[in-house]
Order: C-alpha cells, then sequence, then structure tokens
C-alpha cells in the first residue's frame, strides 16, 4: 500500500513540475538534508529498503525534465550529451561487472547508481527553468532550520537530553568525543559537512556578487559555520581550506573591493565564529564538571596531532590497502558498483556481507568497482563538468556569476573530501554536480538569462 502511494505521488509530482518547472530544483533543494531523519522504511516490518525524500522527489524531477527535455528539443545539445555519454561509460562498467557476478546486492546498487546519475543529468535540465533567486531564498531557508537544528543537537546533549530527542546517534554524544559532534538530519557528520560546503560557498558568493538579502546572507553564514565546525568533519576542513583558494581565483575580480570596504566587518565575522565556537566546547566542558578548556583541547588535538586518536583514519587505511590489493582481479571493468562489498567479506567484523564496506576514497572505490575504463570515464566527466562551469563564470553577471562561483568551489572541495569517504550514493552531492552542469551549459546559450536572476 505504501508503494502504491509513492507511485501515485511521485506521478503527481511529475505532472506538477512539468506545468510548473520553476518549482523543480526548490522542491529538490527542501529535500537535500533529511538523509536519515525525515526518510523511512518501505516494509517497515523488515525496516529496508529506506526511501529517502529526495528519492521521492528526484524521481519525480527526473520525469519532468526528461519530458520537458524532449518537448524543448534539449537533448540534442553537444556539451550535454558529452557529459551524459561519460556518466553512461561509467554505468555501462557496472553493468558489464554485474553481469559476471552472482550478487542480486550488485544489480540492486547498479539500478541505484542509475537513478543518481539521472538524477545529476535532470538537476542539470532543470536549472533553465528556474529561478536563481527564488533557489537561493529556498537554500537559506532550509540551511537556517537544519542549521538552527544542528545548534539544538549540541545544546541537547550537554543538557542530557536522550538520543531520541537530539536525533545525534550515541557514537557523536559527548561521553565519546567529551563534546558532541553533530550531525543534524543526516547519516554522518562528515556528510552533514559536505552538505554544508554547498550553502557556505554560495552563499559567500552571494555576498561578494550581489547586493540583495544581504543580512540574510550574513545569518546564513554565521549559523553554518558554526555548525560546520562542530561536525569536526577533518576531511571536510581540508576539503575547505583547498577549496578556498580556488574561490578566491574566481572570485578575484569583485574581492579587492570587497576586502577594501569590508575587511573590518570580515575580520570581526571570522573572529565571531571562532570565539562563540570555543566559547560552546568551553561551555560543554563546565557542564560536565571539568575544566573549561579541556573540550577545545581535544578538539584542537583531534583536528591536528591527535588525528587518528579515535581510530577512523587507521580504519581508512587499512581499507584502502586491502582495496588496492583486489583492484588486478579486474583491472578493466571493476567488481560492479556495491561489488567490492561481497569480495571483501569480514572487514569490519561487526558487518555482514549483506552491508555494504565503504573504501573511504571515492577514486579508489571507482577503481574496484568500475576498473579503470570507469574511472577514467568519471574523470572526463569531472573535467567537463568543472570547464563548461569556469568557463560560463567568466561571462555571467549577477545572481547567475555568484552561484557559479560558489557551486565550482563547492564541486572542488567535494573532491578533495573524495579523498576520505565514498560519496556515490550520497545524493546531494549529485544535486550539486547537477547544478554545475546546467549553470555551466546555460549561461552563455540561454537567450532569457536575465528571467532567471
Amino acid at each position: 500500500m505504501l508503494s502504491l502511494g509513492l507511485v501515485l505521488i511521485v506521478v503527481l509530482g511529475a505532472g506538477l513540475f512539468y506545468l510548473h518547472p520553476r518549482l523543480m530544483l526548490p522542491a529538490l533543494v527542501c529535500t537535500l538534508p533529511f538523509q536519515r531523519l525525515g526518510a523511512f522504511p518501505l516494509d517497515p516490518i523488515r525496516g529496508f529498503p529506506i526511501i529517502q525524500p529526495i528519492q521521492v522527489v528526484g524521481a519525480a524531477l527526473i520525469a519532468a525534465a526528461l519530458a520537458l527535455a524532449v518537448r524543448d528539443k534539449r537533448w540534442r545539445e553537444r556539451p550535454l550529451l558529452s557529459i551524459a555519454a561519460a556518466l553512461a561509460a561509467v554505468l555501462l562498467c557496472g553493468l558489464v561487472a554485474a553481469a559476471q557476478v552472482h550478487y542480486f546486492q550488485v544489480w540492486r546498487d547498479l539500478v541505484s547508481a542509475v537513478l543518481a546519475v539521472a538524477l545529476c543529468l535532470s538537476t542539470g535540465l532543470a536549472v533553465r527553468y528556474t529561478s536563481l533567486r527564488q533557489l537561493w531564498l529556498t537554500l537559506c531557508a532550509v540551511s537556517i532550520v537544519i542549521g538552527l537544528f544542528g545548534l539544538y543537537q549540541f545544546v541537547g546533549d550537554i543538557a542530557g537530553l536522550p538520543l531520541s530527542q537530539t536525533g545525534l546517534l550515541g557514537r557523536y554524544g559527548h561521553l565519546v568525543f567529551g563534546f558532541p559532534r553533530i550531525q543534524a538530519t543526516m547519516a554522518e557528520p562528515l556528510f552533514y559537512a559536505s552538505f554544508l560546503l554547498i550553502p557556505l560557498f554560495v552563499g559567500a558568493s552571494m555576498l561578494l556578487h550581489t547586493q540583495r538579502d544581504r543580512m540574510l546572507g550574513w545569518m546564513v553564514l554565521g549559523v553554518l559555520a558554526i555548525n560546520f565546525t562542530l561536525t569536526l568533519s577533518r576531511g571536510a576542513f581540508l576539503a575547505a581550506v583547498v577549496a578556498l583558494p580556488v574561490w578566491l581565483w574566481l572570485a578575484k575580480h569583485k574581492l579587492g573591493l570587497a576586502l577594501r570596504g569590508h575587511w573590518k566587518r570580515l575580520v570581526l565575522f571570522a573572529l565571531g565564529i571562532v570565539l562563540v565556537t570555543t566559547g560552546a566546547l568551553a561551555a560543554t566542558s563546565a557542564a560536565l564538571g571539568k575544566d573549561p578548556l579541556t573540550a577545545p583541547r581535544r578538539f584542537l588535538g583531534l583536528v591536528t596531532t591527535k588525528a587518528n586518536e579515535t581510530g577512523s583514519l587507521s580504519d581508512r587505511l587499512v581499507a584502502q590497502q586491502q582495496a588496492l590489493a583486489v583492484v588486478h582481479e579486474r583491472p578493466w571493468f571493476g567488481l560492479g558498483i556495491g561489488g567490492y562489498s561481497f569480495r571483501l567479506e569480514g572487514y569490519p567484523v561487526s558487518r555482514t556481507q549483506n552491508d555494504r564496506v565503504a573504501i573511504n576514497n571515492e577514486f579508489l572505490e571507482l577503481l574496484v568497482e568500475v576498473g579503470i575504463v570507469g574511472l577514467g570515464s568519471y574523470l572526463i566527466f569531472i573535467m567537463l563538468m568543472l570547464k563548461n562551469a569556469w568557463l560560463a563564470s567568466r561571462h555571467a553577471t549577477g545572481s547567475r556569476k555568484a552561484w557559479l562561483v560558489g557551486i565550482t568551489a563547492a564541486v572542488v572541495a567535494t573532491l578533495v573530501q573524495y579523498q576520505s569517504f565514498s560519496g556515490f550514493f550520497i545524493y546531494h552531492i549529485w544535486v550539486l554536480f547537477g547544478l554545475a552542469i546546467g549553470l555551466g551549459l546555460s549561461t552563455a546559450a540561454e537567450p532569457t538569462a536575465e528571467s532567471l536572476v
């Protein structure tokens, strides 16, 4: 019965999006952070499979965007076809590998990969029909709500609220680290930090390139910067540090003017984030009856000299070494999307054969699961996407320029963070890629771009 209800929702949603295309991306953005909280099991008895809101809205968007592309003959655009061909090659490698194994889950993961790629391309198609101002306001609203929930999660855990009320997983509570690692509605703090990279870079770009909603922009950046820090996601921290010079380079024409006029405000803002975050950590220690500097010192240590104290770094290195050991078995087309989980039984010991084992390095995981051909196709896709976005950013102005600069920097940050986690089935990343594709392809050729600002 639930399945029929979901099908009905998708069909009605697709019809609504087809009639009102400007609603597609704002509706999709509303679902981006609800990866864990907000998701539900399709079979309540077995508790599996888990359906995320973005999958339901995304399915409706895919159907509507493809129908609109056929109606408007957009599927003939050569740059889009090149990107689609590169992604199709990745999926084809997964198909070739799946045909050689006997695990149902590999075929299931291949179907999930097809849907993720379809969502990416459909997001790119939907950009043409979207008001970028409406999309920005929607992203702000969602980000503030999730950011405030993240802060509630931090305070609630310190106050002793049960996990059922804070939504925090036990392994990220103050009893483990001495302070909570917030994850908001996401499955892991690192996934939450990955999502936050999008509104942080886009928000900074909007403040730099536009004069509208500046108070809202500062509010979003303030709330999310505190959330980003409290995730304690070292991979995301490194990604932000690497992507920041890219953002500065893309925004260089506006940056000099902004620094001359507002450098004091920027310094005060940065100091404020540091003071608030440090104060929150110190308050945690004080509330637990410890020296107020205990939590700040531990936080700093985990980011720097004691990065492997929790064992997560060494676990990742072991997983990657084991993955490298099986690459030679199927070097050209890999073990199949999800196939590594069944090739490497017993790691970690607590997992069953039916659980997906993450290599925690997306590029290495692609090499193992879709081989040299699949990884090469994926890298071609990345290069085409970034090239189009960069070229488009040189000619764009106003809010479109801001979106291109912010999204491009967020893509670079994601590629860096890919070195520390596996994100092929993380939907907000595919939406991010889709936005980069759509903005990159539409800016130079879109005759009605001014109507979308």
